[in-house]
């Protein structure tokens, strides 16, 4: 990288991404996974790191930040260890010169150096091929795992800081005392490695509710959150939605700990096919334990256990199916599918108990690894969607807006689709899935997402209980609702997601509340709405919302019919839609709002009576009973029916 810089920001991946996160660890501003993937994590860390040295605050490294940064990181590991008072008996100068003096080696060198340099990592265990004095791939494979092992920067070049730590630390020649040797194959487990199966144009497996490969870095980033909670090294191969090649995912997988034995692989998928449960892959050389006992803590969790098995290649079956266990030698890999995303039932499983699965594979992979397990006490964990606000985190889960800032340091409301936050010990509004159910019958005008947000359950909920395939719905079908363990009756409301037509005008009215309120609580500075926009509607005194209708204007309409076809008053339409005029175009979309019948009675003109005989006997003036109508004169006709005020 110093050789040739490149400005780095987010959105960038690769070795140098690498270097950057390592270096920003030293400077302990980074405290994520090391990717190699530039994501929101970085930016945050770079940021800091700027703040910190007077820098421009851009989030993005140039020449000067890198400048700075590399200055203060180069010789971070030999200043702290070549500072160590050297022990009597030994030749100190003639060791601190050796190390001194050593050219600096990388991959196409050779020579009697390299030979030295794979002597030591051979004693050391991290390099089981032949001391030729050539620096190919195998070597460079060993130097970067004891990079990385050791807190250096990965690079595969052996400079001052890797020979430090090779002669003064671990090499039998040290004179610097007794130190403990890494650990090698069969000497307990390094770490994990954590793999989002797919990303960026590569979508996985598409389902109506949600995407493979978003649900793969979801539980992903809880488990790597997870495994740093309970002090387990571990890499994740992307943190952000990016595409990876096959072969740049293998190197990644082989990167932080090398192709060793005693470094863990899950690679998390969702699976497809119309099946349902968990089923967990291993590869050929391994025995089943592993990929078992993972299986059994999903069963614990509540998911159905399908099964475990081994794949092969079609024309080979002595070589596995996939991949990154082909391509792997000896790293133990498991390929997890939490459920099937087109199967109804688990895709509600997965989006309701998506973190209790990855908390069953975190506890059965530090308890294979024999790292002891603690459960997440310090609260809930929650992973952003889509829409989500502060505020409604905060209802949702009954705990306030500053409790969920201070216990994630949060120092603004800007929230990210996938951030994990920890939400303060309390229970959620929201209940767990029930086998209960209720039932609905559909009327007039419902909508799925009417009746979802009547009741507090979601869309997708109704339609994997009822085994539906699309939105269609019909007059007096019977609907199955998910019980939400209390009174059937509609929950109350607290969000809403704009549709064509919705006005905040309308909104404020269908929930009982005020524009001037909803503006407020979800910051807007205009009344200009977008179709598909979440809003939060105000808790207090809300009430169910009544049913408007969407109604598109065709030719040779106007507001007197429709307001006749709706039962409704043409100044009613006007205040909904906000028309300043009774002026209609083709194709326009008109909220219709409820007709509210329960204030009026249907009357027959009887022979010989007249608007004003009718508006006389109801206690009405004759402008309001033609108002209420539609009516554009005072004529009438036997058996006419007209809406009059309602008798008490």
């Amino acid at each position: 990288m110093e050789n040739n810089f490149e400005t780095l920001k987010e959105g960038s991946s690769g070795d140098n991404v690498i270097i950057l996160q390592d270096k920003l660890k030293l400077m302990n501003v980074f405290f994520g996974s090391i990717t190699g993937s530039f994501g929101p994590t970085t930016t945050e860390a770079v940021k800091e790191f700027q703040r910190r040295q007077n820098l421009p605050v851009t989030g993005e490294v140039d020449e000067r930040t890198w400048n700075i940064l590399n200055d203060l990181t180069s010789d971070t590991f030999a200043d702290e260890f070549l500072s160590v008072p050297v022990q009597t008996g030994g030749t100190p100068s003639e060791e601190m010169t050796s190390v001194l003096s050593r050219p600096t080696v990388r991959e196409g060198d050779t020579g009697p150096v390299v030979r030295e340099l794979q002597t030591i990592l051979s004693e050391l265990s991290y390099l089981s091929g032949a001391i030729d004095g050539i620096f190919g791939p195998a070597t460079g494979v060993a130097v970067r795992t004891f990079q990385t092992n050791n807190r250096l920067t990965p690079d595969g070049i052996v400079g001052r800081n890797t020979w430090s730590a090779l002669v003064y630390l671990y090499s039998p020649l040290a004179i610097c005392g007794p130190v403990e040797e890494p650990p090698g194959e069969g000497d307990g487990y390094q770490g994990v490695v954590v793999d989002p199966g797919h990303g960026g144009s590569d979508p996985g497996a598409v389902g109506s509710a949600f995407l493979e490969k978003d649900k793969n870095l979801q539980i992903s980033r809880y488990m790597a959150n997870r495994f740093e909670e309970l002090g387990v090294p571990y890499f994740m191969t992307r943190d952000t939605d990016e595409t990876i090649s096959n072969q740049e995912r293998v190197n990644r997988m082989k990167r932080p700990f090398g192709d060793v034995k005693n470094a863990i692989v899950v690679s998390n998928h969702i699976n497809a096919g119309g099946g349902e449960g968990a089923e967990v892959i291993y590869p050929l050389r391994d025995e089943p334990d592993l990929a078992q006992t993972i299986l059994n803590e999903l069963g614990n969790a509540g998911q159905v256990k399908r099964r475990v098995y081994q794949r092969t290649l079609p024309n080979d079956p002595s070589r596995d199916y996939y991949y990154i266990m082909r391509d792997t030698n000896n790293l133990p890999v498991v390929i997890v599918e939490y459920g099937f995303l087109d199967n109804p039932k688990d895709s509600l499983k997965l989006q309701q108990n998506w973190e209790n699965y990855a908390e069953a594979a975190v506890k059965a992979i530090t308890d294979f690894m024999g790292i002891p397990y603690e459960v997440d006490t310090t609260g809930n964990v929650y992973a952003v969607v889509a829409g989500d606000t502060l505020y409604g985190i905060a209802r949702r889960f009954n705990t306030t807006v500053n409790a969920i800032r201070d216990l994630n340091n949060l120092t603004t409301d800007s929230l990210s689709i996938g951030q994990l936050l920890v939400i303060p010990n309390g229970s959620p509004t929201l209940p767990p899935p029930s086998a209960e159910f209720d039932t609905y019958v559909v009327r007039p005008n419902d909508t799925l997402y009417s009746i979802a947000r009547n009741y507090n359950v979601t869309v997708d909920q109704i339609k994997a209980l009822n085994n539906l395939t699309n939105n269609l719905l019909s007059i007096g079908q019977t609907l199955k609702i998910p019980s939400t363990g209390g009174s059937s009756e509609p929950a109350l409301e607290e969000y809403y997601t704009v549709t064509s037509g919705d006005t905040l005008y309308s909104i404020a009215r269908r929930f009982n509340t005020t524009v001037d309120n909803i503006k407020r609580l979800n910051n807007l500075t205009s009344d200009v709405l977008s179709i598909g926009q979440t809003l939060v509607i105000p808790g207090s005194g809300v009430v169910p919302p009544t049913v408007d209708t969407m109604y598109t204007v065709k030719s040779g309409d106007t507001l007197w019919g429709i307001g006749n076809q709706f039962n409704v008053t043409v100044d009613s339409i006007k205040t909904a839609n906000n028309l300043t005029n009774n002026i209609l175009s083709i194709g326009q979309v008109l909220t219709i709002p409820q007709s509210r019948n329960e204030d009026y009675e249907e009357y027959k003109v009887k022979s010989g009576e007249s608007l004003w005989t009718v508006a006389n006997k109801f206690n009405m003036t004759v402008d309001k009973l033609k108002d209420l109508n539609n009516l554009t004169s005072n004529q009438v006709s036997v058996n006419q029916k007209l809406k009059i005020k309602a008798t008490k």
